[in-house]
């Protein structure tokens, strides 16, 4: 088990297109470049028509993976009206989870596994969760 731990993790990236307001999974190619089946091989200074989010390498309680700016439903656990929506953003040094629009934590496993992913912030609107 210690093993499975300390496995190096595939850094994933997926991005919002701003012009065709959709969501492409993606990752960093050589020089800095980005790749991805529609979008092909992009400089870095062309590509501010995207919003990148990185991957938190979590899985949410039903194996869906976790992104920057994804929302998260409180699925199981004690009952916290902050936690029953939150964001996910990097915060200094980490992924951490706002609601209600206050820092609430770093978000980790104990968090995740009792999270379902129900949306992102370019898709579905805060107020719809």
């Amino acid at each position: 088990k210690r093993e499975d731990d300390m496995k190096q993790r595939v850094i994933k990236f997926r991005a919002w297109d701003k012009r065709s307001k959709s969501m492409t999974m993606c990752v960093f190619g050589k020089n800095r470049k980005l790749w991805d089946k529609n979008l092909l091989d992009i400089p870095a200074s062309e590509y501010d028509f995207l919003e990148i989010m990185q991957c938190t390498g979590l899985n949410d309680r039903d194996g869906k993976e976790i992104y920057e700016g994804d929302y998260l439903k409180k699925k199981s656990g004690k009952t916290n009206k902050a936690f029953g929506k939150m964001k996910v953003v990097w915060h200094g040094a980490g992924f951490a989870i706002f609601a209600v629009g206050k820092y609430q934590g770093w978000l980790g496993k104990d968090v995740a596994l009792n999270s379902e992913v129900v949306g992102n912030i370019y898709e579905l609107k805060e107020e719809k969760i």
